[in-house]
């Protein structure tokens, strides 16, 4: 009699089972990579942190976890639930600095309060971070006992790195509290003022390897229509004509470098704008730039001369772009 065994292999990626609800479980958790932030960089300059902060990282085959568990007196947490950005203030914070190249030219923020609300900007050298850069990637926060714990999902397409083998990514962790009202500021390693950038002086470096990023392919087509109507002078509500318009974007990645074009596009379809007050201003008011078009690859033309307000670009009939970081 012949006999035959058959063998049913499961793969399981012990990587990938991360629930984003904020708890940060530790049987979820349990194969990451710890660190903490043991620095207070403000008010006092490498002085002790005060409070315990817990960072965890790890991966899967398309996204970058990261969580927090940041200790302290819930009394003074200060946390609402804010647009993209706005948390930034006024509210308790934790964020994740990621330098994908690890050679300190740039980094991105990725950031969430103790109530899920998410900040994310573009920290070029020791410049200001640039908020109106927006990157897609999902956060989670919740209250604790304890504090409060966070959790990020960062997938990998949306991030720009070198295509090799192995990933030496140059990380860094910060948090804002307010303790007993006083404004703080913790970090993963210590600080020398005036000797760069930020993450130029982190120590971290979180190694990944043979990471795949899905190439981008977006074809991105849209119609708007909109239409007036006006009362008559008995009081009869007419409309007038249909205006319509019909556009198409499109975003590819072709051999690591970027291509970008624009049909007709409808640019006033963004998110509302800050309010600003124009009584008695002389000079005309600006505001951020929040398009992706006009975001994405600006620091390669970025100067202390403010040579070009992309905001003025308000009806154009096409665009494109198509640039390449190495």
């Amino acid at each position: 009699m012949a006999r035959f065994i058959i063998l049913i292999l499961f793969s399981l990626n012990l990587y990938s089972q991360i629930k984003l609800d904020g708890k940060v479980d530790v049987a979820e958790w349990k194969n990451s990579e710890k660190y903490t932030l043991d620095y207070e960089i403000e008010p006092s300059y490498n002085g002790p942190a005060e409070h315990k902060t817990e960072a965890f990282v790890k991966h899967d085959d398309s996204y970058l976890y990261v969580a927090f568990k940041a200790y302290g007196n819930k009394d003074y947490i200060r946390a609402q639930v804010r647009s993209r950005d706005s948390v930034r203030w006024s509210n308790d914070i934790t964020i994740v600095g990621i330098d994908t190249y690890g050679d300190g030219r740039y980094y991105i923020g990725f950031g969430v309060n103790p109530l899920g609300s998410i900040h994310d900007f573009k920290r070029i050298g020791n410049g200001e971070p640039d908020s109106s850069y927006n990157v897609e990637f999902e956060g989670e926060g919740r209250l604790t006992d304890f504090g409060y714990e966070v959790e990020m999902k960062i997938p990998f397409s949306s991030l720009i790195f070198p295509e090799v083998e192995k990933q030496e990514w140059k990380l860094m962790f910060f948090r804002k509290l307010y303790n007993r009202a006083q404004e703080s500021r913790y970090l993963s390693h210590p600080i020398i003022a005036g000797a760069g950038c930020s993450i130029c002086q982190s120590n971290i470096t979180y190694n990944l390897f043979n990471i795949e990023k899905k190439q981008k392919r977006r074809l991105i087509p849209s119609f708007t229509a909109n239409s007036l109507s006006n009362r008559d002078s008995e009081g009869n509500l007419k409309s007038e004509s249909i205006n319509s318009e019909v556009s198409l974007g499109g975003d590819f990645e072709i051999f690591g470098s970027n291509f970008e074009f624009t049909l007709n596009p409808d640019f006033s379809q963004i998110e509302a704008d800050e309010t600003k007050i124009d009584i008695n201003q002389t000079t005309a008011l600006q505001f951020e730039e929040r398009r992706i078009f006009f975001n994405e690859g600006k620091d390669y033309l970025s100067s202390r001369l403010d040579a070009v307000y992309t905001r003025a670009i308000n009806d154009p009939e096409y665009a494109i772009k198509f640039f390449n970081r190495g």
